[in-house]
């Protein structure tokens, strides 16, 4: 699209001087074009969205600058305050959820054997801990909307917050603190 515009506009620099006409028509090309491509593109990042579908901007952490839908920006920004407010920098977190890109919103030794693609909470958790008692995690964050996305165990869901203190049920966290060396 970029050397047919190019093309274009060395045609019409040659042209608008025999052909004002011409120029009025090139510019509404040139404008409707960008609001075509522009409706192609996120038709082909986000599905069904136009160019009339409100954006939120991430405002920090490793997302920061990028917009994205509305209600996703949102919950991002509004998680980023949750976690910078309740949980200081360098604390030792494990948080369960499928997006695991929130270990990156601040400094955070991560607690959990492994964030590639959807963790897995159970009982392996606790033998990671046995075997590295300095990855025992100070604080727990659950996402509620994570519910469908990763394997959980009841029982190891209680008994990873059986002595812990709720800091936090809002935007669907539970944020936790432990008590030193509950397991």
């Amino acid at each position: 699209m970029a050397i047919g515009m190019l093309v274009s506009l060395c045609y019409a620099e040659r042209e608008t001087s025999e052909s004002p006409v011409f120029w009025k028509s090139f510019v509404l090309l040139f404008v409707g074009l960008a609001v075509i491509h522009k409706g192609f593109l996120l038709y082909n990042i986000y599905g069904h969205d136009t160019i009339f579908v409100t954006r939120q901007k991430a405002e920090e952490g490793p997302m920061a600058g990028i917009y994205g839908r509305y209600s996703d920006g949102y919950e991002y920004n509004i998680r980023g305050r949750l976690l910078d407010e309740f949980i200081p920098r360098g604390s030792k977190v494990l948080i369960a959820s499928h997006k695991s890109i929130m270990y990156l919103q601040e400094d955070y030794v991560i607690c959990n054997y492994s964030t590639i693609s959807t963790p897995t909470i159970d009982e392996r958790l606790f033998q990671y801990w046995t075997l590295y008692p300095d990855k025992v995690p100070e604080y727990i964050v659950w996402d509620k909307g994570s519910e469908g996305y990763i394997a959980t165990n009841p029982e190891v869901n209680a008994r990873l917050v059986e002595n812990a203190e709720l800091l936090v049920d809002d935007e669907g966290l539970l944020i936790y603190r432990l008590p030193a060396n509950p397991y």
